[in-house]
Formats: C-alpha cells, structure tokens, sequence
C-alpha cells in the first residue's frame, strides 16, 4: 500500500502482515517543500510515480530488495521483526515530468504502453 500525503512523503508500507500499527517501509522525499498529491505503481515494472504541489511528476524506483530481504531474515515464525523497523528515505527520482503552470492533482500509468498522464 501507498500514501501520498500534505508532509511532502510518499510512503510504502506493507500490509501483508497486518498489524493495528503500520509503519512505512519506504519513504519518498524528492518533493521538497510541497504536498504529494497522487502516487502510482507501474503495473509492470518496479517503478512508482508521483505528482506534486511544486508543478512536477516524479518517476523513481523503490528499492524493494533491500526490504524483502531484510523481511526474508525474520521471516522465521520464532523471531520477531524490530518493533521499530528502519525506514528507508529514497531522495532521487529517475525521472522528472514537467510543464503543469500549477500543482498536479493526479498522475497515472496508461495501460498497455510505456506512457503516462498527469492532471493539474
């Protein structure tokens, strides 16, 4: 699951274990000083997209092996995760879409191609 929120993040947390507290995994800081509006996954690729308050879609890779195999050592039903798992802060993106004059409200991926759509 993933939340784009007012604070500037855009976090990924991973609900397959449920528990009444669930904390990110990953958390997305390239929209400096402005709200994430919208985040996406590619349906394809490891690839999330992101709009922003600053006029900008942000295309960048969460680093999904590092969790999973930090995950995959406490796997073990006798050992327990950290209560406080570490959240990994991801600052770049592999790409940046611009040209909205204002804030984008809503980005998603279009079907079947390579291709995007953003809305401001």
């Amino acid at each position: 699951m993933a939340t784009a929120s007012a604070d500037g993040t855009a976090c990924v947390c991973d609900v397959t274990k449920m528990d009444a507290n669930i904390s990110p995994f990953l958390s997305y800081v390239g929209h400096s000083g402005c709200s994430v509006n919208c985040i996406k996954f590619h349906p394809n690729y490891d690839l999330i997209m992101t709009a922003g308050g600053d006029g900008s879609t942000h295309i960048w890779r969460p680093n999904l092996e590092h969790y999973l195999q930090r995950n995959s050592e406490t796997d073990d039903s006798s050992q327990e995760m950290p209560e406080e798992s570490p959240t990994q802060v991801i600052k770049n993106n592999l790409c940046e879409l611009t040209g909205h004059q204002s804030v984008v409200i809503s980005c998603d991926w279009i079907s079947g191609v390579d291709q995007c759509v953003t809305a401001s």
